[in-house]
Formats: structure tokens, C-alpha cells, sequence
């Protein structure tokens, strides 16, 4: 019923009517099989939609004794401090944006020469953008991970230490659509 109703208030569907109602066992409604048209703004409306699940959040994240700005995709599972906090219990989860994407603003630039991220099981594309003072454009990184049954850690080598001042990584499902929920454990940096 809730669902029927969404789609009903969404305003992205005219003539909107349940054909039929299968109930549950204890008499509620169960399954509506309907029947509806797509209203004339219906493209407008999933246009917003997908521009909200890829608005960015910021949040200030004490890591080390620093203060790093790290701008992110909306989450609907763990604050973007799991990242951060040395558990490879915890995690983050997109709200429904695939690719996540994660921008890391540091306070001091930090030698790095390699970065680590706890990912989830499905097939993974990894993108590091790295942000060295001085130089036009960011130096950019790519990997591509097969799927295992188990979260697992991957790590994108600089193959020189680099000095950074920021750091943007998009992580996504290789094979799923948006909207999509991402998950990431953990981001360390060598």
C-alpha cells in the first residue's frame, strides 16, 4: 500500500489504478498489479531525483589530530567518519548513488605513495584522482576488481610518492544501475 501510494503523490504518473489486489494471509493488501502512464513532467521529476542522489554532503572529519573536509555522496548507512576510524567493522552506504564519490581536502599536503580502501564484494571501478600543489591537473589512477564472495582491501600504488593536497575517488558497482547503494569500509593512505 505505501508503495502504491508514492507513486500515486510522485506526480509522475496519470490514470494511476490498481487492475487487481492479491492480500495476505491476515486479509491486508499484499501485491496491486496496476496500470498507469507516465504524467508529461515525468522525465523533469526523475531528472531531479537523479540529481539529488548525487548531491554532495560535506562534513569536517578529525583524522590524526587533522581536520580533513571530505565531501561525499548522500549516505543512508554510517556516518562518513567510518571511513576513517581504523574498523573494518564499520561502513558507509550510499543512499542510492552508484558511483560514490569522495573527495578528501587535507589541511596539510600528505606524502603518500599509495592508497588502500576496504570495498565491498560486487565488481568494483576504482578511480583516484590525486591532487599534487603545483601541478594543473590531478594525477589519475584506475583499477577495475573482479567480484569475491567477501569485502575485501585493494590498493591503488602512485608508483612515486606524491605529495597531495587533496584526494577524489569514485568507487562503483561495475555491473549494477543507478540508483545503487555502494558500500565502503575503510581509506588509508601509505
Amino acid at each position: 500500500m505505501e508503495e502504491f501510494q508514492r507513486a500515486a503523490d510522485s506526480g509522475k504518473f496519470n490514470d494511476l489504478r490498481a487492475e487487481k489486489i492479491v492480500l495476505y494471509p491476515d486479509g491486508s493488501p499484499g501485491f496491486y498489479f496496476v496500470r498507469l502512464r507516465y504524467s508529461a513532467n515525468a522525465d523533469a521529476l526523475f531528472a531531479v531525483d537523479r540529481e539529488t542522489r548525487q548531491a554532495i554532503q560535506q562534513e569536517t572529519v578529525k583524522v590524526g589530530g587533522e581536520d580533513l573536509v571530505v565531501h561525499y555522496s548522500a549516505l543512508d548507512m554510517g556516518p562518513i567518519g567510518n571511513l576513517f576510524d581504523g574498523d573494518t567493522n564499520t561502513l558507509i552506504r550510499t543512499a542510492a548513488a552508484n558511483p560514490l564519490r569522495l573527495q578528501i581536502d587535507f589541511p596539510t599536503v600528505k606524502r603518500m605513495d599509495a592508497i588502500a580502501l576496504r570495498i565491498g564484494g560486487t565488481a568494483s571501478t576504482l578511480d583516484v584522482y590525486v591532487q599534487v600543489p603545483g601541478e594543473d591537473s590531478a594525477r589519475t589512477y584506475h583499477l577495475e576488481v573482479d567480484e569475491d564472495p567477501l569485502p575485501r582491501t585493494v590498493t591503488v600504488h602512485f608508483g612515486v610518492p606524491l605529495e597531495a593536497s587533496n584526494i577524489f575517488i569514485k568507487l562503483k558497482n561495475t555491473y549494477d544501475p543507478e540508483p545503487g547503494h555502494v558500500h565502503l569500509w575503510e581509506i588509508t593512505w601509505k
